[in-house]
């Protein structure tokens, strides 16, 4: 029934503001380990899909991204890597809890409790977000949300700061992951 207070709409040449958390917000992405396999998932996959990437946050409980490109293929782009990231992230537990950590053991344990029907863990939350935006202006609205999630969160003092977004890439430097800037 959580499902029903919202549906996603994919339309193509708009760009979707994206968001997906993790059940109960466990702190997976704390990790530097767990955001490295996501970098690496979305290079795979957007490369697949054909999506265009115009900027992202990895929080330790979420993520957010702006992505472009045909409605279809940004859905399967949001999909493919959540299932990827989520399979990654209970190896990385999996191999932590093994060598007797602690935190990776409840973690592991939180995610394997909440699975339903076939699966055996649930990382996400019953729904990721995805907003198509309809003007350049929301999209920076957007970006500009992203980049400052890390300091309003107090991780970080400055945004420039916070290695895990976009943000390096629009200041003129370097993202972990290439961006494709928003026209």
């Amino acid at each position: 029934m959580s499902n029903v207070r919202y549906r996603n709409i994919y339309l193509d040449n708009h760009c979707h503001f994206c968001t997906a958390s993790v059940v109960l917000f466990l702190p997976l992405f704390a990790d530097p380990a767990a955001c490295r396999l996501i970098i690496n998932s979305w290079k795979k996959q957007r490369l697949r899909y054909g999506i265009k990437l115009h900027g992202f946050v990895i929080m330790p409980e979420h993520i957010h991204l702006l992505v472009s490109g045909s409605g279809a293929n940004v859905r399967k782009f949001i999909q493919y890597s959540l299932a990827e990231i989520a399979r990654g992230v209970h190896m990385l537990l999996a191999a932590k809890s093994q060598k007797g950590d602690l935190t990776a053991q409840q973690h592991l344990a939180t995610i394997a409790d909440r699975a339903n029907g076939p699966a055996a863990i649930k990382v996400w939350k019953e729904r990721f977000r995805a907003v198509p935006l309809d003007q350049q202006k929301a999209a920076l609205v957007k970006l500009d949300y992203i980049h400052g999630n890390p300091v309003r969160r107090g991780l970080v003092l400055d945004a420039s700061e916070w290695p895990w977004s976009s943000h390096a890439f629009y200041s003129g430097g370097e993202a972990l992951i290439s961006v494709d800037p928003l026209e």
